[in-house]
């Protein structure tokens, strides 16, 4: 590791427990777009693991319901 980097993570460790949250939100997303690897949070798991639900449950829109969406979107 640098120095600068040395330096700048006794900078963050003094900061205040919301900037460093935020500096280690801006550090992933610098990791993903470098290793192109995207990590779930809580949330975005919690809504794909719904989504699956429902699709077994047969709740999903048929092809004349997606192309009206669609139709409307476009404006």
């Amino acid at each position: 590791m640098n120095k600068v980097l040395e330096n700048l993570i006794e900078r963050v460790a003094a900061l205040p427990k919301a900037a460093q949250e935020e500096v280690v939100r801006s550090v992933i997303e610098i990791e993903q777009r470098h290793t192109g690897v995207y990590r779930l949070d809580d949330e975005e798991r919690a809504d794909i693991l719904e989504a699956l639900e429902e699709m077994k449950r047969g709740e999903v829109a048929g092809n004349d319901e997606a192309a009206a969406l669609f139709a409307r979107l476009r404006g």
